[in-house]
């Protein structure tokens, strides 16, 4: 259900600086190669916490249901703690991954 993604979009996005993981997240959304909408993609989302992580492998439904809930734990934890306004997003995301 994931679109193709064109490696020469990437390689192109890849040439004005973006990450690789940041390049995939965006061609996904727009479709796979249409370069211009991902690099506005790129510019909307950059700051996500999840930006620069590789892509899930695979379709998510059966990680989910194989896996548990650690992701989805791990959002909630992440949006209660922002909420409260001590730590960032990425402050938190990087304490998660510390402390596995």
């Amino acid at each position: 259900s994931k679109p193709a993604i064109s490696e020469a979009a990437i390689g192109q996005l890849m040439d004005m600086g973006f990450s690789l993981n940041g390049c995939k997240r965006a061609l996904t959304a727009v479709g796979g190669n249409d370069i211009e909408s991902a690099m506005t993609w790129i510019f909307e989302h950059s700051t996500d916490p999840d930006f620069n992580d590789p892509l899930p492998e695979g379709d998510d439904a059966p990680a989910a249901a194989a896996g548990g809930s650690s992701e989805s734990d791990d959002a909630v934890v992440m949006s209660l703690v922002e909420s409260l306004g001590c730590f960032t997003i990425d402050q938190v995301r990087a304490a998660l991954k510390q402390t596995n």
